[in-house]
């Protein structure tokens, strides 16, 4: 199931991304007013990374994932999975389209056409489309998929921050 969500808010995210290059209007930030992320993914939030504003971002599917698996997660700056930007530790965004680091999908050279698989980087096919094996999100390994991973639990609650469990099997109270 979480995996049809998933390519659910893969093709969302794209047709977003369509959308803002063809038309130049970009999500807002409710907290910063900054345009490229979400209230929930922002930089200026410190540690609550709670959502404010309309759920959290200017339209209802975004960058970074949102639901409630912290380790299925891509953050929006690097374009890896198993964080969101707020705690990404990377120093250069990642642009979606080349996946090359130092500028983002709408300063990109590359034509919209050419697609990126998110399997092996590739372009010309997506990863439904893709010959090579299937790589695990969480560790880069190949050989299972990210529910599968044996590199341990890194699920992140969003109630508590704590690594291990997520919000709905929290026992620390709600604010």
């Amino acid at each position: 199931m979480w995996r049809q969500v998933y390519l659910v808010q893969v093709v969302l995210w794209k047709i977003q991304i369509y959308f803002e290059e063809r038309t130049g209007i970009m999500s807002v930030c409710y907290r910063c007013n900054q345009t490229g992320h979400f209230a929930r993914e922002c930089p200026d939030s410190g540690d609550s990374g709670r959502s404010y504003g309309r759920g959290g971002g200017g339209r209802s599917f975004g960058r970074g994932g949102g639901g409630g698996r912290g380790s299925d997660s891509k953050c929006y700056k690097c374009n890896r999975f198993g964080h969101m930007a707020r705690n990404c530790e990377s120093s250069d965004d990642m642009c979606y389209r080349c996946s090359q680091p130092g500028h983002i999908a709408r300063d990109c050279d590359r034509p919209v056409d050419q697609a990126t698989c998110y399997n092996c980087n590739g372009t010309g096919h997506l990863a439904r489309e893709c010959n090579e094996e299937r790589s695990c999100h969480r560790c880069g390994k190949q050989g299972h998929l990210s529910r599968d991973c044996p590199s341990g639990d890194e699920r992140r609650c969003y109630n508590c921050q704590e690594i291990g469990h997520l919000s709905k099997e929290c026992t620390a109270p709600r604010d």
